[in-house]
């Protein structure tokens, strides 16, 4: 390759790599929110690949807040994901005094969200899920790998001491959501009677009479 070629192909690839770049900035990350009226649904179908819920959500949830002021009522229809971005969403959720309402399924932690709405309904067909916290051997086996080191875990044992710990305080701050939210105790205790491969789905009736629907 001659040295003009050569330049010409290394000025042309930096700037066709520089416009995709630009590109990539300017194109708006795929959102499971979207507008319609008063109610920012958030739906997990919206976008392909992990659905789960994550932080990204949480900061996508507080600029629609902003941005579209008319909003009255959250919809949801979501298999879950991490409980933290979660809980923060309902934190939000309450603050702004919003409704949810449950359009296919609102399973795992996205019920954290759902019991933040100050009134909470769900469609005919819906169904609400469940579930103990789950986390896998190959999930914890590779934090251990991964947080070893800054943690100071000598063993696998101090991950142990660590994870009975953090799961202790995990479940107590659920329940407590849950309370503080107007849901019975008796119905919150149920909330963790299942395995995490095993959900509870109740009826809509044992749902009005938890006070996890509220209509």
């Amino acid at each position: 390759m001659g040295l003009g070629i050569a330049l010409a192909c290394g000025f042309f690839c930096t700037t066709a790599q520089m416009y995709e770049d630009a590109v990539a900035r300017a194109t708006p990350e795929p959102s499971r929110f979207r507008v319609d009226g008063t109610a920012l649904i958030y739906d997990e179908n919206l976008v392909q690949g992990d659905t789960e819920i994550e932080w990204a959500d949480v900061e996508d949830l507080r600029e629609n807040l902003k941005t579209h002021k008319q909003i009255t009522a959250v919809h949801l229809t979501s298999g879950g994901g991490y409980y933290y971005p979660a809980l923060e969403m309902a934190r939000i959720i309450s603050d702004y005094e919003l409704d949810t309402h449950v359009v296919d399924y609102c399973e795992s932690s996205c019920t954290v969200v759902m019991a933040a709405g100050v009134n909470r309904t769900m469609e005919r067909g819906g169904k609400v899920g469940f579930h103990q916290y789950y986390w896998g051997a190959d999930g914890i086996e590779g934090y251990y790998e991964d947080n070893q080191e800054s943690k100071d875990w000598e063993s696998p044992f101090d991950l142990a001491e660590w994870l009975y710990d953090d799961t202790q305080q995990e479940v107590y701050e659920r329940l407590t959501h849950f309370l503080s939210h107007g849901i019975k105790a008796e119905f919150a205790i149920e909330t963790i009677r299942n395995r995490g491969d095993d959900l509870w789905y109740p009826t809509r009736e044992e749902l009005r009479a938890g006070n996890m629907l509220t209509e």
